[in-house]
């Protein structure tokens, strides 16, 4: 069973241990709007969520590698998502993953979305990556 709770200044170095770890930190990161997932006190996943007044974005999400491939990515997002009321976009080089999770794929995001250069996509696989979207259910 794992806890979800909300990061603290005090996390940050161990979430950029993280996100290193699994090659996803990217300079202009800001340790604002995480989430730690957490067993017996011990981090296993994070997962970013910075708010705008019409959407989310998530940001970043990783998993330990010791603890990949155990579907806690999966449920991260389901205890994170069950909370939010608005819709959620990230850009993203694993669109299968998110399909799985009833995520879509778009070409025109209906809001303005951060740009690409923050998260440093060029550096990665710019000719995979996509947008996606989780629609909020209807209230």
């Amino acid at each position: 069973m794992f806890d979800l709770v909300k990061a603290t200044k005090e996390d940050g170095p161990a979430i950029i241990n993280l996100l290193q770890d699994v090659d996803s930190y990217y300079s202009e990161l800001k340790l604002e709007n995480f989430w730690l997932f957490k067993a017996a006190s011990q981090l296993v996943a994070v997962i970013q969520l910075n708010p705008y007044p019409d959407f989310v974005f998530l940001s970043s999400l990783a998993v330990t590698p010791k603890n990949q491939h155990q579907k806690i990515a999966s449920q991260l997002l389901a205890a994170v998502l069950k909370n939010t009321i608005q819709d959620i976009y990230l850009y993203t080089i694993i669109p299968d993953f998110f399909k799985k999770l009833g995520w879509q794929i778009i070409d025109q995001p209906k809001v303005k979305l951060p740009g690409k250069e923050p998260y440093e996509c060029h550096a990665c696989q710019p000719q995979k990556c996509v947008t996606i979207v989780k629609y909020a259910s209807p209230t």
